[in-house]
């Protein structure tokens, strides 16, 4: 045990929840108005993410999410394996490439006894199996596909066409950055893990679950995001010893109770279908899938971003060089990168 950390207990009481919306057609709206209402007026960026539950005339995808209309293929599905450091509850993530294949061929993966879901009462239980059986039987992972399945005419919270100030890199420079200002889509399985990170240069990002089991989420408050920063350096000096931003490597996965014991402020929430996501910047989050299901994620910025943007320590071998290089922001927005 680390000296120094030991027995730190976490969460202040004042720390606050995130929130949960559920708001009316005409605030749902204005995507960048209601981000910007929720972060002014009950500074729901302070939990580090919140929850939004679309109305029910929002549709996403009218012809539904039959499977086979919507067969593409995963080019890289990511075999994850979780090795434990030290204590029980700490593991280094690593990813293995696997074949090529689809997403029908996927499903029927999905499906067979090996990776289904284990019978269990309710989120609770399903949590605890989780944690006791996280280094074994490693999940598939049909992450990072480049594409989206909202409906093209899709005017109001599109994660494809969102109104924000990337925008600009893609109007002004006519720049794609894959996943970035660009949606990626995540087909998911039980256990298929996504480990502590915050976005690249730190900026929000969206993730909603189309169709399908839910997801389990983790976030740290962006004010104590330094708290897990100190704790992953010394629980994986290794790691950290070969790179300054280890922690952009999404290598790292801390179970509560080792956020407990070191001291490490935390929230969490359980994201349905038709559930949205919003992360803040600079909030460290990590999670797993309940079972079979379809997410669909980009980033997105505000002006209340540039600061955070500015302040970004990008890693060199995970991040688009030329978006955290690029004079654009800096004539755009008055960037100095630090």
């Amino acid at each position: 045990m680390p000296p120094g950390l030991a027995g730190r207990k976490t969460a202040p009481t004042s720390m606050m929840s995130p929130k949960v919306y559920r708001p009316t057609m005409e605030e749902f709206s204005d995507f960048m108005g209601f981000i910007k209402k929720i972060e002014l007026e009950d500074n729901a960026q302070e939990a580090g993410f919140c929850k939004v539950i679309p109305p029910k005339e929002w549709i996403p995808r009218r012809s539904g999410y039959d499977l086979n209309d919507l067969n593409f293929t995963i080019e890289g599905p990511i075999k994850q394996k979780f090795q434990n450091v030290g204590e029980p509850g700490c593991y280094q993530t690593k990813g293995i490439i696997q074949p090529k294949m689809t997403v029908v061929e996927y499903n029927k993966m999905v499906h067979t006894s090996k990776y289904a879901p284990p019978a269990n009462s309710g989120y609770d239980d399903l949590e605890k199996k989780y944690w006791k059986s996280v280094g074994y039987c490693s999940p598939i992972y049909g992450a990072d596909v480049s594409n989206t399945i909202s409906d093209p005419d899709l005017t109001i919270w599109n994660i494809a066409k969102l109104d924000s100030i990337l925008k600009y890199v893609s109007d002004d420079l006519d720049m794609s950055i894959q996943g970035v200002n660009t949606p990626y889509l995540y087909f998911g399985m039980w256990k298929a893990t996504f480990s502590w990170h915050v976005e690249d240069m730190d900026l929000y990002a969206i993730n909603m679950v189309h169709s399908g089991a839910p997801k389990t989420w983790y976030c740290v408050p962006p004010k104590y995001g330094h708290k897990l920063e100190r704790a992953c350096r010394e629980l994986f000096p290794n790691i950290a010893a070969n790179c300054s931003n280890f922690m952009r490597h999404k290598t790292c996965l801390l179970a509560p109770r080792i956020l407990d014991k070191y001291g490490v402020p935390y929230q969490k929430m359980h994201q349905e279908e038709r559930e949205i996501i919003v992360v803040f910047p600079y909030a460290y989050h990590s999670g797993f899938n309940h079972g079979f299901n379809i997410a669909e994620s980009t980033n997105f910025a505000t002006e209340r971003w540039i600061e955070y943007g500015k302040r970004a320590r990008p890693c060199g071998k995970f991040i688009h060089s030329h978006f955290s290089k690029s004079s654009f922001f800096v004539q755009k927005f008055n960037f100095d990168f630090l």
